[in-house]
């Protein structure tokens, strides 16, 4: 059983793919720390949870559910005033992010129904990099009956498009792996384009994997509807607020440049992970709460808020 520091770890080196998982490692972990410090002084225990709850959120900017769960699972904690025994606060980092965790599943899964119901048989479903909101969407559809195909994009600099095409190539569904560049020549081909996403903002614009601008493009010049795939419970916080959503910026190169290059006084690498595309790139939005415009976003997102402490409360 990994300890929470080690789940820490695994979320900061982007080892677990997809925000959605990475919220649900997220938690665990606050829920094992307030564990393995249930006899630590009160005080001790709700600085370490605080703490590691901070450095989950900064793991990556870019996956905003992440901070959203742990912001909902220590809440109570950061109210002044609040006076919780070692116990108390582990049974109230378990609540809340249970309450969290099953109500991010529920609304996974009612995307996953509402995204179906764009795909009909016969259609060819354009993709990119790997989101487990899209593997959700078209397994569903596949599970219904319907008879289509997918184009997607390897998704370099890591290759996450590879993984999502060998879950959904072991279904049975046919599915065309494409280099990234060569994007925009299959895009006539769509019946529609689907995206999933690593952060939603107020506006209705999304945060996803580098790629997804030059297929909203694509989308746009050749007249395909392109739909975002996401639960609110990956809006933005700071987006609320009028602020910017940080972009993670990774390290690793992989295999961009030979050694040569890299070791030239001149020369250097910038591998851009995610990127921003505005709200009016996208047909609408795919939520659990159905297919809506992009500029519903910030009313979903406080519906979503008002049932969550409701079913804490309860």
């Amino acid at each position: 059983m990994q300890t929470s520091i080690e789940i820490i770890k695994e979320i900061e080196a982007m080892r677990v793919k997809g925000a959605y998982l990475n919220a649900v490692q997220a938690l665990e972990a606050l829920k094992l720390l307030a564990i393995e410090g249930i006899n630590d002084p009160a005080d001790e225990l709700k600085q370490k949870i605080l703490t590691a709850s901070q450095r989950l959120s900064n793991a990556n900017p870019s996956w905003s559910v992440v901070e959203t769960a742990c912001l909902f699972a220590t809440q109570p904690l950061l109210e002044s005033g609040s006076k919780y025994n070692s116990e108390a606060i582990a049974g109230l980092i378990d609540r809340r992010g249970k309450a969290f965790a099953d109500r991010m599943t529920w609304a996974q899964n009612e995307v996953g129904q509402v995204g179906a119901n764009l795909i009909s048989d016969g259609s060819v479903v354009l993709v990119m990099s790997y989101s487990a909101t899209l593997i959700e969407i078209i397994n569903t559809a596949w599970d219904l009956g319907k008879r289509f195909s997918v184009i997607g994009t390897e998704s370099r600099p890591k290759g996450e498009g590879r993984v999502m095409a060998e879950i959904l190539v072991k279904k049975g569904i046919p599915y065309t792996l494409i280099t990234d560049p060569a994007q925009p020549y299959f895009v006539p081909r769509g019946t529609v384009a689907l995206v999933g996403v690593d952060t939603l903002m107020a506006s209705g614009a999304v945060v996803n994997k580098v790629g997804t601008m030059n297929l909203a493009l694509a989308c746009h010049f050749y007249g395909k509807p392109l739909y975002a795939a996401t639960s609110t419970f990956k809006m933005s916080m700071p987006s609320l607020k009028g602020e910017e959503v940080k972009l993670k910026i990774v390290e690793d190169i992989g295999d961009i440049a030979p050694e040569r290059l890299l070791i030239q006084p001149n020369f250097k690498v910038e591998n851009i992970f995610f990127e921003k595309t505005p709200a009016a790139l996208f047909e609408g939005l795919i939520t659990e709460y159905g297919i809506h415009h992009p500029a519903a976003a910030r009313g979903l997102w406080e519906q979503t808020w008002q049932t969550l402490n409701k079913d804490v409360c309860e």
